[in-house]
């Protein structure tokens, strides 16, 4: 944890190097881990990580090593029967296809998870993938279906905003900053 922690600390703070250098070994100790809720997860934010450098132009892994740690990350799940782990690890390699612009791929991956999120009724985990789906409708040229996506994005975005009433005013705020970007793009 310490060092997917880390890991992503340095990405966000663009110490890039020192995250280049030190993701083999948060790779090969996951590799060690056995499946559980954790290690589940800490394949999928370590890969969250690793799409952020890349996206940077920064070396690091392929999309085909990342997909492939995302992938187990759907297996391990499935296996645990751990849905909510199942949509957030299909939702993220759909996320992943999504940078590569390969859009069939994405499209199906992110559905699925929010076919999976939907089944399960949570909305923290349906607007995401919902903003997702617009975004790569909308790239394909299907504004329709992408303004009904970033439309359901927004309404399970309500339903969460009544709950963060009673959370701290930071909280409020780091939520406002994350979700801005969807009600713009609806927009445009």
């Amino acid at each position: 944890r310490n060092q997917l922690a880390q890991l992503s600390f340095w990405v966000a703070t663009k110490q890039f190097d020192k995250a280049l250098q030190h993701w083999p070994s948060a790779m090969a100790q996951l590799e060690q881990l056995s499946v559980s809720h954790t290690s589940i997860y800490s394949r999928i934010h370590l890969i969250q990580s690793l799409a952020q450098l890349r996206k940077t132009g920064n070396r690091g892994p392929n999309e085909v090593e990342l997909a492939q740690v995302l992938a187990q990350a759907v297996e391990q799940a499935q296996t645990m029967g751990d849905r909510k782990a199942e949509a957030y690890a299909l939702g993220n390699l759909g996320g992943l296809y999504e940078q590569t612009q390969q859009w069939s791929s994405a499209t199906a991956l992110t559905q699925r998870a929010l076919d999976i999120a939907q089944t399960l009724d949570a909305a923290e985990l349906m607007y995401p993938w919902q903003w997702q789906l617009g975004r790569i409708l909308n790239q394909q040229g299907k504004k329709d279906d992408a303004i009904a996506a970033y439309r359901a994005a927004v309404s399970d975005l309500k339903t969460l905003r009544g709950d963060l009433v009673a959370v701290s005013s930071e909280v409020q705020f780091s939520f406002k900053e994350r979700v801005e970007p969807i009600y713009r793009e609806l927009v445009g």
